[in-house]
Order: C-alpha cells, then sequence, then structure tokens
C-alpha cells in the first residue's frame, strides 16, 4: 500500500489500485508507521508528498516486495514442474520500453514461457545471476561475471545537463567532454552503473571525473538538482526529459555513448525454453533492437 500511495501520490487512487477501499488503505499505512517509528507520507487536502523517512525507506519496501514476489516465483516453480519461467533482470539505466518492445516477439513466439522482469543494482544483479536466481542480465557493458556469456545488445547516446546559471548552460548546441572537464557531477548511485562506465570515459581521456558528495534516487533528482544549479549531471538520451539536454562528444567529435550487453551464466543448468531465451537475444535482438532504434531516430528527426 505504501509503494502504490508514493507511485500514484493519491491515497484515493492506491487504494483503486489496490482493490481495497481508501480507509482500509490509510489504516493499514498508518499501522505500518506506527510499527516502523516514522511517517512515509506528508498529507494535506489536495496533495500527498514523500517525507524524508519515507524516501529513505522506498528502497527497502521494494526489496521487500521483490524478495516476496520471488519467494512465490520459486514456490511455484517447484509445485509445477512444468511451468515455464524465464527471468529477465535489469538495472535502473536501461531504456525498459525498448527491451520490452523487444522481448514482445519472443513471448508471441513462445506463450507457453511467462517472463519475469526484475529490476535491481549491478551488485545484486551479478549475485542473482551466479546463484542461477536470473537467467539473463542487461547492463552496462563491463561488469564483470563469472563464466558469462555475453553479447551486445545496443549503444545509446549520452546527454550532458548543465547546471543552471553556468557558463555552458547559457550555450545551444552539442558539449564535448574537454568543455565539461571542470563541472562536478551528480549520480543516482552506484548501484546502477553509471558512475563506472563515466569514470572510464572520463579517465581514459585524461580527465578526472568530478563527483558530487551527494546521491540522488531518481534520474528525474538529477535534472532537477541540475536545474537549482547543484550540479551538472550526464544521463543516456531515454532518461533524460528534455531541459536543456545536450549530446556528449569525445574524441573526433563522436557522440559518446553507453553500450549496454545481455549476459548469462554458462554453467547453469538450462531447461530447453530458456536455452531458446538465450538463442534469441544473441541472434535476434540485436538486429531487432537496430531496427527500433533506426526507426526511433527517423521518427525523431521528422518531428
Amino acid at each position: 500500500y505504501v509503494k502504490a500511495v508514493a507511485e500514484t501520490g493519491s491515497f484515493s487512487r492506491a487504494s483503486e489500485k489496490c482493490f481495497v477501499t481508501q480507509p482500509s488503505l490509510s489504516n493499514a499505512v498508518a499501522q505500518l508507521e506506527e510499527e516502523l517509528g516514522g511517517r512515509f507520507f506528508f498529507r494535506t487536502t489536495h496533495h500527498v508528498s514523500t517525507t524524508p523517512f519515507g524516501e529513505r525507506m522506498m528502497p527497502h519496501i521494494t526489496a521487500v516486495l521483490d524478495a516476496q514476489a520471488e519467494l512465490e516465483n520459486t514456490a511455484k516453480s517447484l509445485a509445477e514442474p512444468e511451468r515455464k519461467l524465464a527471468r529477465i533482470g535489469f538495472c535502473p539505466l536501461v531504456d525498459l520500453k525498448l527491451i520490452g518492445a523487444v522481448i514482445e516477439p519472443f513471448k508471441s513466439a513462445n506463450p507457453e514461457v511467462e517472463v519475469v522482469l526484475k529490476e535491481c543494482f549491478v551488485d545484486d544483479l551479478r549475485e542473482r545471476l551466479e546463484l542461477s536466481k536470473i537467467d539473463l542480465l542487461v547492463v552496462p557493458q563491463g561488469m564483470a561475471v563469472r563464466n558469462a556469456g555475453r553479447t551486445v545488445l545496443y549503444s545509446e547516446e549520452l546527454c550532458f545537463v548543465p547546471r543552471a546559471g553556468s557558463m555552458l548552460d547559457a550555450r545551444e548546441g552539442d558539449a564535448t567532454l574537454e568543455q565539461i572537464s571542470a563541472e562536478v557531477f551528480t549520480i543516482a548511485g552506484e548501484g546502477c552503473g553509471l558512475a563506472f562506465s563515466l569514470r572510464e570515459m572520463f579517465n581514459g581521456s585524461g580527465y578526472e571525473f568530478r563527483q558530487y558528495a551527494g546521491q540522488a534516487l531518481s534520474y528525474s533528482v538529477l535534472e532537477d538538482w541540475a536545474s537549482l544549479g547543484i550540479g551538472a549531471t550526464i544521463l543516456p538520451r531515454s532518461k533524460v526529459s528534455g531541459r536543456n539536454a545536450q549530446t556528449l562528444l569525445i574524441g573526433d567529435g563522436r557522440p559518446a555513448l553507453i553500450t549496454f550487453e545481455a549476459i548469462w551464466n554458462k554453467r547453469s543448468l538450462q531447461p530447453a525454453h530458456i536455452k531458446e531465451l538465450l538463442r534469441f537475444f544473441r541472434k535476434v535482438a540485436p538486429e531487432y533492437i537496430r531496427g527500433l532504434t533506426t526507426f526511433r531516430v527517423r521518427a525523431a528527426s521528422s518531428a
């Protein structure tokens, strides 16, 4: 219930989403607040917002719900050996709309396979793959995994969002790595894999990646911080809402890219439907993604 309120910003909409009455949902939230010793939400007649306590607790609530779902899925797979389950993990940095579109042809061709998506930070994903709790990962390139099979899926342009009030905020056009090298950058934690990729890019070009001491919980907060003048940020284009985002250029003027790959455990015992999933991601998915991204670029150019 707490997660539903946080996602909808409304107790009434959350109760509709959870198929319970609003008093029942409100009472349950109040009971959890009393049990944990803090308030999750600021409530007014027309507005609901998350308290600092709620912001800190939300990732833990999500983890509990994810663990419950994993427990139920594991129990069902053991109780129903004939059930075909394919578990795909991804980090928050992945363009989920793109991956969702890619998975559809596999689901259409294999309707008997239930595809379960799970978002986690990269360290958690690595551990789950090695323990065979996930069948396939989609993460930024360069993640160290033992006994891993890999295939490149797609690359995405990186965008520089300047700090409000800075010289770079006033200019138009693209931004080069040299021009932004003295900036201080905000990040959304280490777990998504972006900070590692940016450090590699900066260090490889002979620059220091200067990182802001604080960490945000979401990419939208990074843009908010940029608009408040706290620090600049760099994000994949799919994670940028549009505020003065400048294409980041490196080297000889090429766009800076972050590359994503599919990873699986080569030593894991894989049933036939998982082998088919891996074949799909090795042989079909990269070409399918190229077609989708080409269409997106042409549509954006036409617009």
